[in-house]
């Protein structure tokens, strides 16, 4: 894999020049999961602080009675996150609850990179618009939507046509023709043009999130 994406183009990752990261602001359920219980309360543990100073941070789960989480309540808002810290319930019976994280100092999705995707079976149902997590390398990610999260590749597909295990990243040329990238580093995304436009098919060409360059770079749609 080339050099790494930085996070900043991912859900939730904080801005790296605050030396003294970022707490937890929100906690969002994507999903309510099943056969949860008043138990779990107690065993929501969040993953450590990527900065060796940080505090972790620590909350618990509301449930109602048929078993679903209804609510996340943050407790202590931690410190030291330089991106979204992971959340796991542990003991009970409870499955299937995602969450999404928002980090203080106004970090939000916007301005992320977009993808849609089709979760790996059997917890994808069919493709959703997504957020990226993680990169695993130049071409999978991690991702998360309504469905859960899991590990992803990326194909030169429509949304519609995506199979389980799939997600697509598009990109905009400066005469405004589209692509789709299938590998994507820090510096180079390699393109495959819906119909035609300025680039050849797995041509690898500079990118950012702000404008394109005619026959020279491509501009990533964002959230």
């Amino acid at each position: 894999m080339g050099r790494p994406i930085k996070k900043r183009f991912f859900s939730g990752g904080a801005d790296v020049s605050v030396t003294a990261g970022e707490s937890v602001g929100t906690v969002t359920v994507l999903n309510s999961g099943t056969f949860y219980s008043s138990s779990a309360t107690s065993k929501v543990v969040f993953s450590n602080p990527d900065l060796p100073t940080g505090s972790l941070a620590t909350g618990y789960i509301l449930v109602n009675g048929a078993g679903n989480i209804t609510n996340f309540v943050v407790v202590s808002t931690g410190s030291g996150y330089t991106a979204d810290p992971g959340i796991a319930i542990v003991g009970g019976t409870g499955t299937g609850a995602t969450f999404s994280v928002s980090l203080a100092g106004g970090i939000s999705n916007t301005g992320k990179i977009a993808t849609s995707a089709f979760l790996p079976l059997p917890k994808g149902t069919a493709a959703n618009v997504s957020t990226i997590l993680k990169q695993e390398s130049s071409h999978r990610y991690l991702v998360q939507n309504s469905d859960g999260d899991g590990q992803c590749k990326l194909v030169a597909v429509s949304t519609a046509s995506l199979a389980a295990g799939q997600m697509n990243i598009v990109a905009l040329d400066s005469a405004g023709n589209s692509y789709y990238v299938t590998k994507l580093t820090s510096r180079k995304a390699q393109v495959t043009p819906f119909t035609s436009g300025q680039f050849s098919t797995n041509q690898l060409v500079s990118w950012n999130t702000v404008t394109a360059v005619a026959n020279v770079s491509v501009k990533v749609n964002t959230n």
